[in-house]
């Protein structure tokens, strides 16, 4: 019997299944999911937190002209197409982003305002999403001296009525 013939492409099949069901019931139970923040980035440059085989949150600030700033956050979630379309089809938006200034501890961070969505899709890899703003440099100083900005992206599962949080890494400059 041939290791590599079509028995072999079944049980590949079947074993990329069970693990993408696997990934799909972590998102699902694994309650609320926070990306710990590593080294910041600095204005201009892409950070991204990865988590292969489940997700991948990125960040940045962009400057545009004068005390213009772009504030862009991108995710990608691991899940089967069908899941990500139904939590994309439940009543209002599943998605909630805002950013944050870093002040040392989770109880000292400052809201600094939300983030909209600009795009939302289903697709074979999972959910994907995109939030964007355009913000005067003000917006971003959030203490004196050197600032570190990161953003929150929340998910709500209607269906599980469970909310899930990813953290980006922290972008720092004066701002």
């Amino acid at each position: 019997m041939k290791v590599g013939g079509r028995l072999g492409q079944r049980r590949g099949r079947l074993a990329r299944r069970v693990g993408q069901l696997i990934v799909a019931m972590g998102i699902v139970v694994g309650g609320v999911t926070t990306v710990g923040q590593a080294a910041a980035s600095p204005i201009g440059e892409q950070t991204c937190s990865y988590q292969a085989g489940r997700y991948n949150v990125c960040f940045q600030i962009t400057p545009l002209f004068g005390n213009l700033y772009a504030v862009h956050i991108g995710i990608d979630i691991t899940m089967s197409q069908a899941t990500a379309q139904t939590i994309l089809d439940q009543p209002g938006d599943p998605f909630g982003t805002w950013l944050f200034g870093a002040d040392g501890s989770p109880a000292d961070e400052d809201v600094l305002g939300q983030v909209p969505a600009t795009y939302e899709s289903a697709w074979s890899g999972g959910l994907s999403a995109e939030f964007e703003i355009w913000v005067d440099r003000s917006f971003l100083d959030e203490d004196s001296g050197e600032d570190d900005v990161f953003g929150r992206v929340k998910l709500y599962i209607a269906s599980v009525n469970r909310t899930f949080a990813y953290q980006t890494n922290e972008v720092n400059g004066y701002f």
